[in-house]
Formats: C-alpha cells, sequence, structure tokens
C-alpha cells in the first residue's frame, strides 16, 4: 500500500515539474494584445440613453468585448467634441442644443471596426411647440 502512494506522489511531483516547464497560455494571449488598445480588450459597445435632453448634462459608458467598462477610450461627439472615458470607464458631457439626431462614435482602426450608438435630443419637455414655458 504504502509504495502505491509513493508511486502516485512521484507521478504527481513529475506532472507538476513538467507542466511549469512550459510558458501559461494566459501569458502568450496577453502578448497578442496590439499596444494601441492601451491594456483593454477591443471596444464592443457604447452605452448611451436612447433619449437625451437638450443642454442638460449625459453620460455614456463603453463596455469591451470582455463585458467590462473600458478606461481610456476616446469617443466622438456630434460638433467635432470628444470625451474620454475615466477609470470607471464612462465619460460625462453636455448634449448639444439641436434636438434630433445624436451619434456618439469611436472611429474604426486597424484593430477594431467603427462602433456607433445612437439616441435622440429632446427638447425640455416643459417647452411647448410655440417654445412657451410651462411652469
Amino acid at each position: 500500500m504504502y509504495r502505491g502512494i509513493a508511486t502516485a506522489a512521484a507521478l504527481a511531483a513529475a506532472v507538476c515539474v513538467f507542466v511549469g516547464t512550459f510558458p501559461s497560455r494566459a501569458t502568450a494571449q496577453q502578448k497578442q494584445i496590439p499596444p494601441e488598445l492601451n491594456g483593454h480588450a477591443a471596444v464592443a459597445e457604447i452605452i448611451l440613453p436612447s433619449e437625451l435632453e437638450a443642454e442638460k448634462p449625459a453620460t455614456l459608458a463603453v463596455v469591451n468585448s470582455d463585458g467590462l467598462l473600458a478606461e481610456g477610450v476616446t469617443v466622438l461627439l456630434p460638433g467635432g467634441r470628444k470625451v474620454t472615458t475615466d477609470s470607471t470607464g464612462r465619460a460625462r458631457f453636455v448634449v448639444t442644443s439641436d434636438p434630433g439626431a445624436f451619434i456618439a462614435e469611436i472611429a474604426a482602426t486597424s484593430l477594431q471596426p467603427r462602433v456607433r450608438a445612437y439616441a435622440t435630443v429632446r427638447t425640455h419637455p416643459a417647452d411647448n411647440a410655440n417654445g412657451i414655458t410651462i411652469s
């Protein structure tokens, strides 16, 4: 019985030594991530509310292909404005005053396709069609 235990222990030790001589798969995958991605995976989606209110603050978020919030991603907004996500993967901005379509975009690169999110900008709900503010 002791001989069987000793043989099993020796076999387990040999397997551990054998496996330890090869680099881990995670290390090989980490080397394949291009440095241009600033340490995060390719962007999968911009999260933006479907409706935004004109001239009011809003927040968007960027999620990478692993489903995690991505830090340091620059997003292009209407009018040539740019915002960059903070350490939480979010970026705050003030919505343009023009009602209509609002498109947030991450430009296409050789590493990933263009990513877009769409929203509608509405005027303040208290404003009616005649431009009179109801209080």
